[in-house]
This record gives structure tokens, sequence and C-alpha cells, in this order.
């Protein structure tokens, strides 16, 4: 990449990434930042992550916290520290548990990037795989839709997206920061992934609800007008009304793995 875009001649580098490839944004973004800065101390760095704030939470089968035990299990699988994770300032700190450097919500703490984080509240790949709340399916893609939940269930969900803001706010708060928020509460994984960003059908998810702050609009601001606000819903699902209505009718298209390569198009 760099022999393509030197540091010393690009003035700006922007970190992306969906699911995966959002949790990858949290991990590396700080290194890149290093050593562009090592080159260009003028160069300017930002990190897009989205939906790989993948949260620290029990399962509602087992009882334990059988994501973090994973990503555990592949820290331990490529030997750290002696083959060390890529935030080095991290894994001085977290020497007790290295795997919190594969895990965003710790992270975060050894940042200093400044940040534009997109994240459902109902993150539907979270529901179906780290609280793995039996209506919503985590042997299909995408899982079950949220209205076959019952009662008992939605209040479980509802725990889980509470908690889900608790960590985002406290990432927001986290001083020196430069960071922005966007979170609606709707059931989705990947906002970006399918052109939100310019899609006409983006109006239908906005932070609050019937807002002009679509992710595009608010990602937009970020970039390019320097906001930092954190716009993280404040109402459970369904009453982000427009978001809920366009979710039950259908839209938008399932998430697929060819869109692991779209981008945000701002």
């Amino acid at each position: 990449m760099f022999s393509l875009l030197p540091p010393e001649l690009t003035d700006t580098f922007v970190v992306y990434g969906c699911s995966a490839g959002g949790l990858a944004t949290y991990t590396w973004v700080q290194t890149i930042a290093d050593f562009i800065y090592s080159k260009n101390q003028n160069a300017k760095v930002i990190g897009l992550p989205d939906a790989g704030f993948f949260i620290d939470y029990p399962s509602l089968i087992t009882g334990t916290n059988d994501y973090a035990r994973n990503i555990k299990a592949v820290v331990d699988l490529v030997n750290s520290p002696a083959v060390p994770l890529p935030n080095a300032r991290c894994m001085a700190n977290e020497t007790a548990e290295p795997h919190h450097c594969l895990m965003a919500e710790h992270l975060l703490s050894y940042i200093d990037v400044p940040l534009f984080i997109s994240e459902s509240l109902y993150d539907i790949w979270q529901l179906a795989n780290i609280l793995q709340v039996p209506c919503m399916d985590n042997h299909i893609w995408p899982p079950g839709p949220i209205s076959l939940c019952n009662s008992s269930e939605l209040v479980e969900i509802n725990k889980f997206k509470d908690y889900t803001i608790e960590r985002l706010q406290y990432a927001f708060d986290m001083k020196p920061s430069s960071r922005g928020v966007w979170a609606p509460a709707c059931p989705y994984h990947c906002y970006s992934r399918f052109g939100l960003a310019t899609d006409p059908d983006s109006s239908n998810y906005t932070v609050p609800a019937l807002s002009e702050h679509t992710l595009g609009q608010a990602s937009h601001s970020f970039l390019f007008e320097g906001d930092r606000t954190a716009r993280i819903d404040t109402v459970n699902w369904p009453a982000n009304s427009k978001c809920a209505t366009f979710y039950q009718l259908g839209c938008p298209k399932p998430y697929s793995m060819e869109d692991q390569y779209s981008y945000y198009s701002l």
C-alpha cells in the first residue's frame, strides 16, 4: 500500500473496514498511523470502523463471555506476546489479558487516532453470535428477524443494547479524544457496506429518528467539518419508526460476503 501511497507524498489516510474489517480497523489503525507519522508528521490519519465494536458480554446460552473466550483462544494460538498483536501500547499494558488487544471496547484506550464509529445498537451478528439469543439463529445469515423474538428475549436484547450504549458513550468520552459515533436503534450489520452513505434509502436510517443525520451526513461532517458528536439513539426497537418500517418491509437486502469489498462513498 505504501509503495502506491508513499506517506511522504500523501496528506490524508483513511483506514476503513466493516464487520471483521471494522475490528481490524480498531486493531491496526494506531500502528498504521504511527508508521505514517514516522515518515510524515503532517499527515492526517482517520479511522472509520463500521460494525466491528464486538462487545465483551455473556452468552444467554452458556452464561459466560464466549466471544472473549474465543478471542483469547485465537491469541493463544498465535503465541502472543511472542508474536505480538499490532497495538504495541495495548500489549505493554494488557499483559495479563493480551486478548483485550483484539477487542474494540478495550483497544479504544490505546488509540489516539481520530475515529468515526458506526455501530448498530441492535447489531444482528452480535445478537446471534455474542448474546446468542435463541430467536436469532446463528447458523444462518442473516439470522431470523427480530420480530420473531418473544417478550423475554426482547428484554435481554435491550439489556445488550443498553450495555452497547454504555460502552460507546465511554469510548466517546475518553480524553483526549477526537471521535464521533453514529449508532441507530435499528437491526442491521454494516450500514456502510451497501452504500447507505449515498443511497436514497439512507434517509430511512437516521439518529435520532426523522432527523437529517444519516450515515453519509454524519461521516461527512466528521471528516470535512470537524464535527465531533456522539449520535447514539436513545430509544428501544422499534421506536426509531422510519428504520423499523423499512426493516419490516424486508429492506435493506441481506448482507453478503461480496459486500465485504465495498467501501464508504462520500
